[in-house]
């Protein structure tokens, strides 16, 4: 019943926080429709440190509470292994390259329909043509799985959807390059030591919040020789990925 009242009479709001350029921009704009009751949870001292300085709330506002994601991942990247990882994914047979795609609904001021389905789309159409990729697409919680309905519905070999309520741990364990835009299962990728590739089709520079550490994507076309050009070999891909090993590293740090 406390629990209810809270959720009442409170605006909260959770999950994993580091430093964006973007959250500030969004903060500036929108403050002053916080309301003073606005509360938001953080696991630990660093990622409350982010949301007090990037949103500009006070301290009193941000309550530690939990564990967090970031330490989960870090825990489990050494325990549970690849093998372990794709049997609970249901994948059972081994790919060259594995595809992670984060999906989630078009939404106004962040990504258009047309650059939400052009990415999928794309993704989807090379891997039907190129066999030795698996592309694994995890729906955000509150995603609309109708928007995917075409794709469950053909069963494709190496497509694989995972349940939108199902953590992303092991879709990270095994994963070797992330397509999204901001999300922050970019981050939690590096953790594992994946590679983000972030589709900037607007290419406003408040949403290159991974730093040097992604590659930037701008147009359509260039998503398509991108993909050609990197992904159509295991060697050709692991030397590209590799050349951002060291950005990745100073990125987490």
């Amino acid at each position: 019943r406390e629990l209810e009242t809270f959720k009442e009479n409170t605006h909260y709001d959770l999950g994993l926080r580091t430093s964006s350029p973007f959250t500030k921009y969004i903060s500036e704009k929108h403050h002053k429709f916080l309301t003073n009751n606005f509360i938001r949870f953080s696991p630990n001292e660093i990622e409350k440190k982010h949301i007090v300085e990037d949103i500009n709330v006070s301290e009193d506002s941000v309550i530690i509470f939990g564990a967090g994601r970031l330490i989960k991942h870090f825990e489990k990247k050494n325990l549970v292994t690849k093998e372990e990882s794709m049997k609970e994914i249901g994948i059972k047979k081994d790919y060259e390259i594995y595809v992670f795609l984060p999906f989630s609904n078009p939404l106004p001021g962040y990504a258009s329909a047309e650059e939400v389905y052009y990415v999928l789309n794309t993704l989807v159409e090379f891997a039907k043509i190129h066999k030795n990729i698996a592309v694994i697409i995890k729906p955000n919680y509150s995603a609309d799985l109708s928007y995917l309905s075409d794709i469950i519905f053909k069963k494709y070999d190496n497509i694989y959807i995972l349940d939108k309520n199902v953590p992303p741990d092991h879709v990270l364990n095994i994963t070797d390059i992330v397509f999204c835009k901001i999300s922050t299962l970019g981050k939690e990728a590096m953790i594992y030591d994946q590679q983000v590739v972030s589709t900037l089709f607007d290419n406003e520079k408040i949403f290159k919040v991974f730093g040097d550490a992604a590659h930037y994507i701008y147009t359509k076309e260039e998503l398509s020789f991108f993909l050609e050009k990197t992904l159509y070999s295991k060697a050709t891909f692991i030397q590209w990925k590799n050349s951002f090993k060291e950005k990745r590293k100073f990125f987490m740090q």
